[in-house]
């Protein structure tokens, strides 16, 4: 029964209703940002090892923006191998494989300390899978030119939606196959 539901769906409102149950995720970092704002808030007077920490809004804001487009991408990039895998073990292993290329960052830091506005983390900072966590990143040690920034956004965005869209057709169709 529920195949027959899902089927009548279109393939956007199927992956919507499932960036919904998703969202019980961004409640828990929602939860985890609060406590981390009550935490640096109340260590700003005190001698601590916290004391001198302060994060920009216009920062905040953009980590914000980038956190829930990956979030959206990752989890439509998910939902895409859970459908077209036999098994879990299957969507492990292919998994796995995104999990790499968001780390690809952490393997060119080095470059984030020479020249943040080098070459390499320029690409990084508009390659959609690097993104999020490369502008945080570069905005440690830089301030990221404006228009890098709007690049980067609009390239995550329309890789989100494109890569939703697949993702529902796959899971649509595979669907229909069971």
């Amino acid at each position: 029964m529920p195949g027959r539901i899902a089927c009548a769906l279109s393939p956007v409102d199927l992956a919507q209703h499932e960036g919904r149950a998703g969202a019980l995720g961004l409640i828990q970092i929602g939860v985890w940002l609060v406590l981390g704002a009550l935490v640096i808030a109340f260590s700003a007077g005190s001698e601590g090892i916290l004391s001198g920490v302060s994060i920009p809004a216009d920062v905040v804001v953009i980590a914000l923006v980038f956190f829930l487009l990956d979030y959206f991408l990752t989890a439509t990039i998910m939902a895409g191998i859970g459908a077209v895998t036999g098994s879990e073990q299957e969507s492990r292993a292919i998994a796995g494989i995104f999990g790499f290329v968001t780390a690809i960052p952490f393997f060119f830091i080095f470059a984030f300390f020479d020249n943040p506005n080098g070459p390499v983390p320029v690409f990084l900072t508009l390659f959609p899978l690097t993104s999020p966590m490369v502008v945080i990143l570069r905005s440690a040690f830089t301030t990221i030119p404006p228009l890098e920034l709007i690049a980067a956004f609009v390239i995550l965005l329309i890789t989100t939606l494109i890569i939703m869209w697949i993702a529902a057709r796959i899971f649509r169709l595979s669907l229909l196959m069971y």
